[in-house]
């Protein structure tokens, strides 16, 4: 059976009866526009599915990792195979940090909901660049940067997607750390007892500045 080979052909035909079918070799073989949800297809008479979906690649993006799904498909992805389709869900935290901390991006809140592992991307899309202690953890750290005299606070974005284990990628989820000017801190200097009359010279110049910024 060579049904739709080479074609373009992309219609629902979920309700065929394909109980008396024996073979089903190269059906979508380089059909690259057919995804449609067949895996209610009886095949208990089918004794091939030789190539039935090589280079069926918009097959292979709706399907890979669905039991018995591949070039060659098996039996055990039809007759009612209903495995979940999903896809899993990236969830990051936003912040707001002190200038010059280490911060710890959290992607621990996003699953999957079929159960599977998931693996993580992480990149910066704006602000400062940072250099991430890894792009792959669940909880990657960086060093945030020091604020200069000009401004109060800076926005870092960074984008999070995970992927299952099947292979089925999140859509991006866009996580902001907003790092702020830390105060400065005053030191007034040691108490002093003195003569009276005498003159006293007070000392600050013990305060300072986390950021380096002048005081």
């Amino acid at each position: 059976m060579q049904t739709f080979w080479s074609t373009s052909f992309n219609q629902d035909i979920s309700s065929w009866d394909t109980s008396s079918v024996t073979d089903m070799a190269y059906m979508f073989y380089t059909n690259s526009s057919f995804n449609q949800e067949i895996r209610a297809w009886v095949t208990t008479n089918v004794t091939t599915y030789a190539s039935m979906f090589q280079n069926a690649t918009a097959m292979a993006s709706t399907f890979t990792g669905i039991t018995g799904f591949g070039d060659t498909p098996t039996s055990s992805f039809f007759n009612g195979n209903s495995e979940s389709l999903n896809a899993p869900v990236a969830d990051g935290s936003n912040q707001t940090v002190s200038s010059a901390a280490t911060v710890t991006l959290d992607g621990c809140g996003s699953s999957d909901a079929d159960g599977n592992s998931i693996t993580y991307a992480w990149s910066q899309t704006s602000g400062t660049s940072v250099t991430l202690s890894s792009s792959t953890a669940s909880q990657p750290t960086f060093t945030a940067p020091k604020i200069d005299s000009d401004n109060t606070s800076y926005e870092l974005v960074f984008s999070l997607t995970v992927t299952d284990s099947t292979g089925r990628v999140s859509s991006a989820d866009t996580v902001t750390i907003t790092v702020s000017n830390n105060a400065p801190t005053a030191d007034a200097g040691p108490d002093q007892t003195v003569a009276a009359g005498a003159t006293v010279t007070l000392d600050g110049t013990g305060s300072s500045d986390a950021d380096s910024n002048s005081l």
